[in-house]
């Protein structure tokens, strides 16, 4: 009986399922937590590579082959960079897009359904207790400073944006993205059960805590994301009384929670903000400053327009970019373009970009082909986050993506939940 306990614990599927679930569980780790498990998801991918299923698994997804050639076109921009040091850090990130879509071709024959639920069920456990963690934290932060009211600005609102987050050393509006997709699994699984296998009634419950933290984590944008979700909840569920009661229950907890993100709104000023042309100022509101950024990157864009300044000498260029237009706060702090699309265009010109929107477009194709609700979902948020934030910037961000996004290439057709 001991044996055959260890050789089922100990057999390759299981490791390759503790490896793979520990990279989406780690996501909003520190970034070498969530490496450990990648280089394990990696290594044990090799067990199970067939020169035979790998070649019909890559020739059968077009997505890897779109991924690699705006990877190998921003890699080949360092052909012209000047700080080839700064290059060489930013290949790093690079590297990701090789190898996790390796290690799925490698493992394809194995993806199925139940190991895709499995992998959403750990990501979700992984949001839940990172902002468990959080939530700890804010609470004696807030004990520490003898103030009963954790909203209080007295004691650094513990509860809210990067006090949130800032000691784990994740970005709140990362984590927030992170969070909304959780959040959406749950809503999606709420009929069909098949993800956290539990009862609707503590499934209510947890989504109820996630909207109150994508609330806290004090993002605009997924606020945003958010209605869109309500709007997804009309075309997944038949049930009209389904509908209605989860579509109230986000809204009230997410009305209830918007305390922090009503107040930003009120230094926000959206026509003069978005009309404004003199940048020499030091008083920013997160509008105010993106708009700024844009004015400051497509500057640079215009100068580089057919092959961009290359892989690592983005920010050099970009702070002279900000000093034309006399936006010295972007040049003492050196802002990037906080939009992923100007990020590529600035990084690989006109080719560049081309590559990055067929990388997104080809999603969609087979999101709409195969009528997968999680990954249009996943799509719609992440093209929308992409706007705001250059996502890709950042090992968390790269990660993410192109892990859903080659995960979604191996999952079935959905159907609408009754």
């Amino acid at each position: 009986m001991t044996t055959i306990f260890h050789k089922k614990l100990l057999n390759k599927e299981s490791i390759l399922l503790f490896f793979i679930s520990g990279v989406v569980f780690t996501l909003p780790f520190k970034i070498n937590i969530n490496n450990i498990f990648i280089i394990g998801f990696v290594l044990v991918s090799l067990l199970f590579f067939n020169k035979v299923s790998f070649i019909k698994a890559l020739k059968s997804n077009k997505y890897i082959f779109l991924v690699l050639a705006w990877s190998l076109w921003n890699i080949f921009s360092l052909l012209w960079v000047e700080d080839l040091t700064q290059g060489m850090k930013e290949l790093n990130r690079q590297i990701y897009y090789f190898i996790i879509p390796f290690s799925f071709l490698s493992v394809s024959t194995y993806v199925n359904d139940k190991f895709i639920n499995t992998v959403f069920k750990y990501f979700i456990y992984g949001c839940i207790f990172t902002s468990l963690i959080c939530v700890v934290n804010a609470t004696l932060s807030t004990y520490d400073h003898g103030s009963v009211n954790p909203f209080n600005e007295i004691n650094g609102n513990f509860f809210s944006y990067f006090n949130f987050t800032g000691f784990l050393k994740i970005h709140p509006i990362y984590f927030a993205s992170q969070v909304l997709i959780s959040l959406f699994l749950i809503v999606y699984d709420f009929f069909n059960n098949k993800i956290l296998k539990t009862f609707s009634l503590a499934k209510i419950g947890i989504i109820i805590y996630l909207v109150v933290i994508l609330m806290l984590l004090n993002s605009f944008i997924m606020l945003f994301n958010l209605i869109i979700l309500l709007v997804f909840c009309f075309f997944m569920f038949r049930s009209t009384a389904a509908k209605v009661a989860l579509s109230v229950i986000i809204i009230s907890f997410a009305i209830l929670s918007s305390g922090f993100l009503f107040e930003k709104s009120k230094s926000i000023k959206i026509q003069s903000d978005i009309t404004q042309t003199d940048f020499s100022g030091n008083e920013f509101t997160a509008l105010k400053a993106r708009v700024a950024k844009t004015h400051g990157t497509i500057t640079v864009i215009k100068e580089n327009f057919w092959f961009g300044v290359g892989m690592g000498d983005a920010e050099e260029e970009l702070v002279k970019g900000y000093e034309k237009i006399g936006f010295q706060h972007g040049v003492e702090t050196k802002y990037n373009p906080h939009n992923q699309y100007l990020s590529e265009f600035l990084k690989s010109g006109v080719i560049g970009i081309i590559l990055f929107l067929c990388v997104i477009l080809q999603q969609f194709r087979l999101a709409l082909k195969n009528k997968n609700t999680i990954q249009l979902f996943f799509m719609f948020s992440i093209v929308f986050f992409f706007l705001t934030e250059s996502v890709l910037e950042r090992q968390m961000g790269v990660v993410f993506f192109i892990f859903f996004t080659t995960l979604f290439l191996f999952m079935k057709e959905n159907k609408t939940l009754e």
